[in-house]
């Protein structure tokens, strides 16, 4: 990969030291792996990638293919567009909601209904010296 990396700096004319800046990495790591010291990491292929990008990611990678990609030949106007020209008026208009008023109502009544009424049957006071108050409504 290091002649690789030789061959993106000369097609794009860089010394080291501006091909370092370009891509955010220090002078030193483009040196060491220049010099087969250092393999390049993941994140300096990313780097690169990112930076250069009509760089073919096979040729860097795995040494496939040519250096530059090909681009796409295809015409933008080729592509089929997201919305069709024209459709504007198409929007359809959100159906009355009474059907979900009245299916509420009734669930309030069945919840209302299901409730049962509580009462206290009593309270127990307890307090720090180990006794308590029982209290009892109406008694």
């Amino acid at each position: 990969m290091e002649k690789r990396i030789e061959k993106i700096m000369e097609y794009y004319k860089l010394t080291a030291g501006q091909f370092a800046e370009a891509v955010g990495v220090q002078p030193s790591n483009v040196s060491h792996i220049l010099s087969g010291r250092n393999k390049p990491s993941l994140d300096f292929v990313s780097k690169v990638l990112n930076k250069f990008d009509k760089v073919n990611s096979d040729w860097l990678i795995f040494g496939k293919g040519k250096m530059i990609r090909e681009d796409d030949k295809k015409e933008i106007f080729e592509q089929p567009t997201l919305f069709a020209e024209g459709d504007g008026d198409t929007v359809k208009k959100p159906e009355s909601n009474t059907v979900a008023v009245t299916e509420i109502k009734e669930k309030e009544k069945i919840v209302s209904k299901t409730v049962k009424q509580r009462n206290i049957e009593r309270i127990v006071l307890f307090y720090s010296d180990r006794t308590f108050e029982e209290y009892k409504p109406g008694v």
